[in-house]
């Protein structure tokens, strides 16, 4: 049985509005849907519910670069949440055949962590509104 190239979650990166966001340790796509009952009468006592509304995130958590063109963990995320800026996310390893999601969204939470005998570390959320495209590289 041949086996297939599993994806390396090294190699994924988030971006928002086409920057990397630099010294990544863990990043996901989660993704919801909300349903609606239909339950009626007529059900024969079993529950029924249709989808509705699908909810997505971005999420993500680094370590804080101490140099200042590589801090896309404080300075351009902290702009942005400031802003409120509704950027594009794109979250993919970019290789070849690989699956690839896009939308727009904007950081819902940011948040820095300076432990006193450790790594300065940063986390968030990209909360998606609209549409995620999925495509393959």
């Amino acid at each position: 049985m041949a086996t297939t190239r599993p994806a390396y979650g090294r190699l994924v990166t988030l971006k928002f509005q086409g920057t990397t966001i630099l010294n990544l340790k863990a990043s996901d796509l989660s993704q919801s849907r909300s349903k609606r009952d239909v339950t009626t009468k007529d059900s024969n006592d079993d529950s029924e519910s249709r989808p509705t509304i699908k909810a997505r995130t971005f999420n993500f958590s680094g370590l804080m670069p101490t140099d200042g063109p590589n801090a896309a963990g404080g300075p351009a995320l902290q702009t942005a949440y400031d802003s409120g800026t509704i950027g594009t996310c794109n979250y993919g390893d970019n290789l070849t055949g690989s699956p690839n999601w896009s939308g727009s969204g904007f950081l819902t939470a940011l948040n820095f962590k300076a432990p006193f005998d450790g790594n300065v570390e940063f986390d968030g959320t990209f909360e998606v509104t609209g549409v995620v495209t999925f495509s393959t590289n």
